[in-house]
């Protein structure tokens, strides 16, 4: 009998082992995938054809007086002030989405701890089915007290 618990002692352990290696490898691909598509997309910001190219003045003054800037100065000024404007817009939203997948990430990992705690709580107890006999074996090897009842030491166990 102490061979059987000690054998779903041993596969637990191992599932559990199992588990951490595929959360951190899960993690880590997470993290090169998240990293080349950021890297993708500044290439992609820089070499993004100019969007105000070839627009009036009257035009970028309506789209900078639309997104409350500055409308003043001449065309160069209007172009970099809504450049800088987009720029500060793009960063903007990264970080959202940043703070958006950290919560997702987080939430998640919540999801798995809680998914283990029910797993651990439906476990097979190591000590069910084992005798008074055997338990007081166990326990006197564990240098624990040996007198009470069977829930007693198993509790004590």
């Amino acid at each position: 009998m102490e061979l059987t618990v000690r054998l779903e002692e041993d596969d637990t352990r191992r599932r559990q082992e199992e588990r951490e290696e595929k959360e951190v490898a899960d993690a880590t691909d997470e993290e090169e995938a998240k990293e080349v598509k950021e890297e993708e997309k500044e290439e992609e910001d820089m070499t993004a054809p100019l969007p105000y190219f070839g627009l009036t003045v009257t035009q970028l003054t309506q789209e900078a007086r639309g997104r409350g800037l500055k409308v003043g100065g001449k065309k160069m000024e209007l172009t970099v002030r809504l450049e800088e404007d987009d720029t500060r817009r793009r960063q903007e939203e990264r970080e959202e989405k940043e703070v958006a997948d950290a919560t997702d990430e987080e939430e998640a990992k919540e999801v798995k701890e809680e998914e283990k705690e029910e797993e651990d709580m439906t476990a097979p107890l190591p000590y069910f089915g084992l005798t008074v006999t055997q338990l007081t074996q166990e326990a006197r090897g564990r240098g624990l007290k040996v007198g009470g009842k069977k829930m007693e030491l198993t509790v004590r166990l």
